[in-house]
């Protein structure tokens, strides 16, 4: 059992370099065999790791109702089971279907209870990442102040846990909350150095997050001259993670 046990847990990870780089396809057998295993040797904890991973595909290939239902599977095992970091994961997972579905204030409270519980057990990365989506709320509802401190506070505990990925991605909200508050050079500076900071690791965007950066590059290039839009964007892209994290905090 314990050789099957690791053996599912390597091929889950392979299912989250897959997912990570944006092959999906490739991300949804690994974790349907890593399932497999999981079933036939009763390790729930990685059944409903391994479902909430197959939620979080059939989220990123637009499958909404299917992912809900691997979340909502993955929550109620981890309940039964008592993992309380494993509830609050599941709960964020539920936040972002619910954000997806444009209904802000429902999402809030499920990142808010999900916060609580990560505070509770002292987990940074679940913190980190619960101020992150709150973030995503407050730029959803078109608040960049609230939203830019949330980013902050994450980005601060993602530099203290070294999380090259978290910080890389609060990085990129942050440039998405500069473009929100009027700052043109800071914005494309900062959403040009996640992009260079995240293809380095080999990571891509989630597809809504990469919807957003987008449309807010095109707004950008509106706003500012081809010359100043390609300054700002080569400044950018010649950042240490170190000056990027300065920038990004700087008001």
């Amino acid at each position: 059992i314990g050789n099957k046990k690791g053996m599912a847990h390597s091929i889950e990870n392979l299912g989250n370099v897959a997912s990570n780089q944006g092959e999906y396809d490739r991300a949804k057998s690994y974790y349907e065999e890593s399932l497999d295993i999981r079933k036939e040797i009763g390790d729930k904890n990685g059944i409903a790791e391994s479902i909430l991973s197959l939620g979080l595909i059939a989220f990123n290939l637009g499958c909404s109702e299917q992912a809900k239902k691997y979340f909502e599977e993955s929550l109620d095992i981890r309940k039964k089971i008592g993992d309380k970091y494993g509830i609050a994961e599941s709960i964020n997972k539920l936040g972002s279907f619910t954000f997806n579905q444009g209904d802000y204030e429902q999402s809030k409270k499920y990142y808010e209870e999900s916060l609580c519980i990560f505070k509770g057990i002292g987990s940074k990365n679940g913190i980190a990442n619960s101020l992150n989506y709150l973030g995503n709320v407050a730029y959803g509802l078109g608040d960049f102040g609230q939203a830019k401190k949330y980013y902050e506070d994450s980005l601060a505990i993602y530099k203290d846990i070294v999380d090259k990925n978290g910080i890389a991605h609060s990085i990129n909200n942050l440039g998405n909350a500069a473009f929100g508050l009027g700052d043109f050079g800071k914005a494309i500076k900062l959403l040009s150095s996640a992009e260079k900071l995240l293809e380095s690791m080999g990571v891509v965007l989630n597809k809504n997050d990469q919807k957003i950066k987008d449309e807010n590059i095109a707004k950008i290039r509106e706003q500012l001259s081809k010359e100043e839009f390609a300054k700002y964007r080569e400044e950018g892209e010649n950042l240490t993670l170190d000056e990027a994290y300065q920038l990004a905090i700087s008001n």
